[in-house]
């Protein structure tokens, strides 16, 4: 089963998820599990954002102890031949919303090993009492579907 999070630079709440995110992705050990993570940025739009002391958020990195920084490869969907060139890296093309109908971020989309999509949901689950990110009762849903597919 895959889990796609689509978050992006300037969205508050895609910030504020990441970390969310990370506890989430290291509690799972089931092998049959994989989380991807896309962003409508450059490469090079990620590794600014970040600084050059820590780690951008692109595949294959190590992970860094900033809660900021995912712990799950992030897929850059833009290059600088596809962005507008009034954008800056706090901007975004349209390559994500184009391709998979975007509205709202962060987006969460769970995929099947039979590539069917069995969830998918604009926006981050927040606890009602805190109006803070709350993702238990994602995790819970996510485990149950692990358990039957």
């Amino acid at each position: 089963m895959t889990l796609i999070h689509v978050w992006k630079l300037s969205c508050h709440w895609s910030m504020k998820g990441i970390q969310e995110y990370n506890v989430m992705v290291d509690s799972i050990t089931d092998p049959r599990f994989q989380m991807i993570s896309m962003a409508p940025q450059t490469r090079e739009d990620l590794g600014s954002a970040y600084g050059p002391d820590s780690i951008a958020p692109v595949p294959n990195v190590h992970r860094s102890a900033s809660s900021r920084v995912p712990h799950y490869d992030v897929l850059p969907t833009c290059t600088p031949l596809r962005r507008p060139p009034a954008y800056g890296p706090a901007f975004d093309c349209r390559t994500l919303e184009d391709l998979l109908g975007v509205i709202g971020y962060p987006l969460v989309i769970i995929v099947g090993p039979d590539g069917v999509i069995h969830f998918r949901e604009e926006g981050l689950p927040l606890d009602v009492a805190t109006l803070q990110p709350d993702l238990r009762g994602f995790k819970h849903d996510l485990d149950s579907l692990l358990r039957v597919l």
